[in-house]
């Protein structure tokens, strides 16, 4: 049987007949391996140099899980202001401080003056602002952001 499989991830897809013509990329098992994969209810099946590798479904399950919650984390934003507000004034940032580490970087200069949302994700200036307030967080900021992320209208 041909088994198509994720070029990217090598997760193991869908059995087709040999007879029939599937695209690439697909891997070439018996009936028998395919039945003996598929029985594997706690593994999930991958492709690694042309051989099935079984991992445990738990454990994959746990880092997809874990990649959408840092890519949701990444996603939260908010205002400029709501940034100075709640990021840097708690913290004793003035916005004359806040300016001047802004404007002593090219790149958060852009950053900042080329946005209207601060996103969670901009590591550049996150990173920047965690290594200006050393007792603040990533997991602060993360709260910060997740409790004034601005909401879509």
């Amino acid at each position: 049987m041909k088994v198509r499989y994720n070029s990217e991830t090598g997760r193991l897809g869908k059995a087709y007949p040999d007879t029939m013509l599937v695209p690439n990329p697909y891997i070439v098992l018996t009936t028998q391996e395919v039945n003996n994969i598929a029985n594997q209810t706690d593994k999930i099946a991958y492709v690694i140099n042309n051989e099935v590798v079984l991992k445990d479904k738990a454990e994959i399950e746990a880092q997809e899980l874990a990649i959408k919650e840092a890519k949701r984390i990444a996603m939260l934003h908010m205002t400029k202001l709501d940034f100075f507000t709640y990021v840097c004034k708690p913290y004793g940032i003035t916005y004359s401080q806040l300016e001047t580490i802004v404007s002593g970087n090219e790149d958060l200069k852009a950053a900042w003056n080329l946005c209207n949302h601060v996103y969670r994700g901009n590591e550049q200036l996150n990173n920047y602002i965690l290594t200006v307030i050393p007792s603040l967080t990533t997991e602060q900021l993360n709260q910060i952001f997740e409790e004034h992320c601005a909401k879509e209208e």
